[in-house]
């Protein structure tokens, strides 16, 4: 495998790790004893988000910002924000997901909704 096909599956993996690890942080109920590990990997895969899909850039800055933050208000604050941005991102890939499904139908002759 070339050189520039491995940086781009490790970008396209490095994304996913992203994402889940958001998705899971932003579900948490408490902070667990397993909340700094996650937090760890955030700090270790962010260097090969470098030149990630522009859809994913605020979970991106949030999730750094989480990671790098002070316990207490700060990480609070840093917390709340990649919960937000977790919303966003579900939303719009939801909307998204959607209207291509949509456009689909329409193509095809059998458009619902």
């Amino acid at each position: 495998m070339g050189s520039l096909q491995a940086g781009r599956d490790r970008l396209a993996k490095a994304e996913s790790c992203l994402v889940a690890t958001c998705t899971h942080l932003s579900l948490l109920a408490i902070r667990d004893e397993n909340f700094q590990m996650w937090l760890r990997v955030i700090r270790n895969i962010m260097p090969d988000c470098e030149a990630c899909n522009p859809r994913i850039v605020p979970l991106k800055v949030a999730a750094d910002r989480l990671a790098n933050a002070a316990p207490g208000g700060p990480r609070d604050f840093a917390y709340s924000r990649l919960c937000f941005e977790v919303k966003q991102y579900f939303t719009n890939t939801a909307a998204d997901h959607y209207e291509a499904w949509r456009e689909l139908g329409a193509r095809h002759g059998t458009r619902r909704g």
